[in-house]
């Protein structure tokens, strides 16, 4: 997966732009998104104790952290595992349970979030799967 961060950012160029559903910050030179993507790459490997995962879940809405969320595993030579909003079940219990099935059997090491699926279901979910550590990527931090 490394050899496709290096390949995607190789073809970055100066008018490349990521437009999301979001209007802050709109939109984002690429650029700025894959210097984004490496820090929070270094955001989650200081939250695992320094171990890279091997897959990731992404728990959020379509936007600018989801992106980065995904180029990070990237960047970690990890898999992401898109995981479906909530909207399709039966209530949050119900979401919970397929959130855990779905973490049990790809062995996700971290799920990364930014809020927008709200507290509760988030809490709801991380106490479904207590064993994988939450990690809020909302805001890139700082430095790498």
């Amino acid at each position: 997966m490394t050899h496709l961060w290096h390949e995607l950012s190789r073809g970055l160029r100066d008018g490349t732009l990521l437009h999301t559903p979001s209007r802050t910050e709109e939109p984002v030179s690429g650029t700025a998104l894959f210097d984004r993507a490496e820090r929070t790459a270094g955001a989650v490997l200081a939250a695992r104790d320094g171990r890279a995962p091997r897959r990731v879940g992404l728990l959020m809405a379509n936007g600018e952290p989801w992106v980065r969320g995904l180029l990070a595993a990237l960047r970690l030579d990890a898999a992401a595992v898109p995981l479906a909003l909530p909207v399709a079940f039966g209530g949050a219990d119900a979401y919970a349970a397929h959130v855990r099935r779905i973490a049990e059997d790809a062995a996700l090491d971290a799920m990364l979030v930014d809020g927008s699926l709200g507290g509760r279901i988030v809490a709801r979910v991380a106490e479904a799967v207590p064993h994988i550590p939450f990690i809020d990527i909302a805001d890139a931090p700082h430095s790498r």
